[in-house]
């Protein structure tokens, strides 16, 4: 069942982390048009994803979840930015990951394609 939930804690992430294969992180700024543009795109995507989809997204407010955004980044040698979409496979690897306007939805589709 798809289902997408805001996280604020590195303890509240693993939980998650450890239950679903696939997870898909979406890091925002409540400061940045961009982020507010962006998140509304990444909403959309993912409301017209079907149940049989099976993905698990996390939103990250990088004001409000410093160390968790930080970590999620550093753990996997990716430049912190915002927004960002980091996409993590079954064996917590780095499927994909986009920042700003790069985030787009037929990415986002190709993905979802590339694991059925």
């Amino acid at each position: 069942m798809k289902q997408i939930k805001e996280v604020s804690s590195i303890e509240e992430f693993n939980k998650i982390r450890n239950l679903y294969d696939e997870i898909i992180v979406f890091k925002y700024s409540t400061e940045s048009t961009v982020s507010f543009v962006m998140e509304k795109l990444f909403d959309n995507w993912f409301q017209s994803l079907t149940e049989a989809d099976n993905i698990f997204a996390v939103k990250v407010n990088v004001i409000k979840s410093k160390e968790l955004s930080r970590k999620l980044t550093d753990d996997h040698n990716i430049k912190h930015e915002s927004p960002q979409v980091v996409w993590f496979d079954k064996d917590n690897n780095v499927r994909w990951t986009a920042h700003h306007h790069m985030i787009k939805q037929n990415e986002l589709n190709r993905i979802i394609l590339s694991i059925e």
